[in-house]
């Protein structure tokens, strides 16, 4: 389990809150205050976790996959005859970016600058 952060400053901060408490006869050791900060630096860490580290379900995307093929043919029709049985040189996968992936084009790029 990775120690949380409310934990790692109480862990320090303990010892030294109760050499406090012996030394002026106080009870910095039980500090409701403390207690409240403890628990609010150890949800901090649990959601600063979950943002980077926890898994998260598997979404599906729809992909593009290619495969070429070689083979020797007279057509078109006979080549994709041919390639049923002919082994693949290459195969690439790609995902398919649906409407609400695809962002619109920026402004044209020049290499000089515009007219005045």
């Amino acid at each position: 389990m990775i120690p949380k952060l409310g934990d790692l400053v109480h862990s320090v901060a303990q010892p030294i809150a109760k050499g406090i408490d012996s030394a002026l006869g106080t009870n910095m050791e039980g500090c409701s205050g403390c207690a409240k900060r403890r628990q609010i630096l150890n949800d901090f860490s649990d959601k600063l976790y979950d943002k980077f580290w926890k898994k998260t379900e598997s979404k599906t995307m729809e992909y593009l996959v290619t495969k070429q093929y070689a083979v020797e043919a007279s057509s078109p029709e006979e080549a994709i005859m041919a390639s049923k049985d002919a082994p693949a040189i290459s195969v690439s996968a790609n995902p398919r970016l649906g409407p609400s992936q695809m962002q619109p084009p920026g402004p044209p790029k020049t290499s000089f600058p515009p007219r005045s």
